[in-house]
């Protein structure tokens, strides 16, 4: 009996302190919502169960209004707490899409703070794996700055740019705005920096697949040095044979903690 009415309490304080947060990100001062959006995010970090409880509490739409802020924190801590809240979960990458975010993650792509920039392109990723979300991005204006952060990124600015612009492709619609966007010097780069063996070059091959249904997209991977050849692997293999090792790596989308 005192077991579970010890496990009781701790339910109702649990469901408490998410009343509170859920409080704070609606109604609270600008660093009280940076608080509570940090808490989302650790609390959404690999619960499935928070993740669904809190967007059904509606921690949504306040951490989409936190991203149109001046202040830095408050769009980091948004960010990342919205896509927390998109793994693994279709219903939240939709709402989340829904609500808006996708307008202003694109604009925080152009931020001139680095860490920003690729938090915004990891939280795009997640939403891409969506079929909803795919035509709005890809209408959104953030494929341009998807290729241009294959050039700049950091390694996992890289793999997350790579990773969105494969999930848009998906949706035939997107290609042109891909092609149009000039992405092949920079894949074939960053296929030149790993081993063709992982699924990092899977994916590059499978965008250069698509590009080359194109007539401009097969001249512009001919004009590349090495661009024949990768085209010829393409067409022969679909992508490069799977070796037991790979060069790069990817740590789930999710910056961590």
């Amino acid at each position: 009996m005192a077991s579970n009415a010890n496990g009781d309490d701790q339910k109702r304080k649990m469901n408490t302190n998410v009343d509170e947060i859920v409080r704070s990100v609606f109604h609270g001062e600008e660093d009280v919502k940076i608080r509570a959006a940090k808490e989302i995010r650790k609390m959404t970090k690999t619960s499935a169960r928070s993740r669904a409880n809190l967007a059904a509490k509606g921690v949504i739409l306040p951490l989409v209004s936190m991203l149109r802020s001046s202040n830095m924190e408050a769009k980091e801590a948004a960010v990342l707490a919205l896509l927390n809240l998109a793994v693994k979960n279709e219903k939240n990458k939709v709402a989340i899409g829904k609500a808006g975010a996708i307008e202003l993650l694109v604009d925080l792509l152009e931020s001139k703070n680095a860490h920003l920039k690729e938090y915004a392109a990891a939280a795009i990723l997640t939403l891409s794996a969506s079929t909803v979300n795919k035509p709005i991005i890809g209408s959104s204006g953030a494929t341009q700055l998807l290729v241009e952060l294959l050039t700049v990124g950091s390694h996992q600015g890289k793999i997350d740019s790579l990773m969105a612009l494969y999930n848009l492709s998906t949706y035939p619609d997107n290609l042109a705005g891909i092609l149009a966007a000039e992405p092949v010097p920079a894949l074939i780069a960053l296929l030149k920096e790993g081993r063709k063996s992982c699924r990092v070059a899977e994916k590059i091959s499978s965008l250069l697949e698509s590009i080359s249904a194109f007539e401009e997209g097969r001249t512009s991977i001919a004009a590349e040095e090495g661009g024949i050849l990768t085209l010829v692997e393409v067409i022969e293999d679909g992508f490069p044979a799977k070796p037991r090792t790979c060069s790069w790596s990817s740590s789930n989308n999710v910056p961590k903690q």
